[in-house]
């Protein structure tokens, strides 16, 4: 296998988070100071298909696990050695399909997100973790196993 990784679960949950809330995501470009914009469409700022829950790292989803296992067993990830409890990164196969889905228009949003989350905030899990923690506080005050809804307290793009 090729290519570089993603080390632990921490930084798995805190980009897929921004990723799945692109109204957190564009919050977080302008409170970072950082010009770029989110091509936001009106629905994701009104509710989110596939939403997440506040646990004690905060955003996550309880089928990580399950999601990372299916990887593996279909040959596109595999484990690796790193500084988290898991680590993993793409395999050839893995690659290949991902390099498929990226020249796809359906994906093309998406990938333009991605691009954002690898240019600005490819940055430790912990670190990832303090920033989303220090600028959305209505976030952290959600009970545990709260479901995560687009814009709580006010907070948005």
């Amino acid at each position: 296998a090729t290519g570089t990784g993603l080390d632990g679960l921490t930084k798995l949950a805190k980009l897929d988070f921004l990723l799945r809330y692109p109204g957190f995501l564009q919050s977080l470009l302008a409170k970072q100071h950082i010009a770029a914009m989110v091509d936001l469409a009106d629905h994701e700022l009104q509710a989110i298909s596939d939403p997440m829950i506040r646990y004690r790292y905060g955003p996550w989803d309880n089928r990580y696990y399950e999601l990372l296992g299916g990887l593996v067993g279909r040959g596109l990830v595999e484990y690796v050695k790193g500084r988290g409890r898991v680590s993993f990164r793409a395999t050839t196969s893995g690659q290949q399909i991902a390099s498929d889905l990226r020249g796809s228009p359906e994906w093309s949003t998406i990938v333009r997100r991605i691009q954002l989350l690898h240019e600005h905030f490819d940055i430790g899990g912990t670190q990832l973790k303090k920033l989303i923690y220090d600028s959305f506080p209505a976030l952290v005050a959600l009970p545990w196993r709260a479901v995560i809804q687009p814009a709580p307290d006010g907070e948005s793009a």
